[in-house]
């Protein structure tokens, strides 16, 4: 969409090849930074891993957003919630159980007509004498 509005409606396929090759690697090795620091959170018991969690849960948006590089981005999601730790958490559980609640809302319906396909299909098909 950035090539499609700088050039005036026409894509150009190497500006988009350069920007993916550019924010691969960071995008990268802050996922594997994210995953290290979880694993060694695991590691070390069960409290520091809900405080690690809630910096890693918005990394990511700070490094697309800020534009920093992954280190930076690691840095400053901690700085970002040092005061505010509770809040944080609060607001993290509360998008978790929200994300919950709409995805079995919206599986309900399937769930229901797959039962029901099931329960219609074994009634009407009878074994062979």
């Amino acid at each position: 969409m950035k090539s499609y509005e700088e050039n005036r409606g026409l894509v150009q396929l190497q500006d988009i090849r350069a920007q993916v090759n550019h924010s691969f690697w960071g995008f990268f090795g802050l996922s594997v930074l994210k995953f290290l620091t979880i694993i060694v959170a695991v590691m070390i018991c069960c409290f520091p891993v809900l405080y690690f969690m809630i910096p890693m849960a918005i990394v990511m948006p700070i490094y697309v957003f800020t534009k920093q590089d992954a280190t930076g981005a690691y840095s400053e999601s901690y700085s970002l919630i040092r005061d505010e730790l509770l809040m944080t958490f609060l607001t993290v559980l509360l998008l978790f159980i929200l994300v919950m609640v709409l995805s079995f809302v919206f599986a309900l319906p399937a769930t229901m007509y797959t039962y029901l396909k099931m329960g219609l299909f074994s009634v009407t098909s009878t074994p062979p004498l």
